[in-house]
């Protein structure tokens, strides 16, 4: 996987203020287990759009809508 150079404390925030779930390490021990992780996925929100910009540390915008199925 790619790295983008996001800070995690405000992609957290960013996403906690867009109701945007974050799996918790439940689910990244699932998959580096190799164990199905169905059950940990919380569905994305309904948005108005289909692309998410967030600043990266780079001062990049990244699109991280592809980045976010990943997680």
């Amino acid at each position: 996987m790619k790295k983008e150079h996001v800070n995690y404390a405000k992609f957290s925030a960013f996403c906690h203020q867009n109701n945007i779930p974050i799996p918790g390490s439940k689910y990244r021990m699932y998959l580096k287990m190799n164990r199905d992780v169905t059950g940990l996925v919380e569905p994305l929100p309904t948005a108005k759009n289909d692309i998410i910009y967030f600043e990266t540390e780079d001062d990049k915008d990244t699109d991280i809508a592809s980045e976010l199925k990943e997680i």
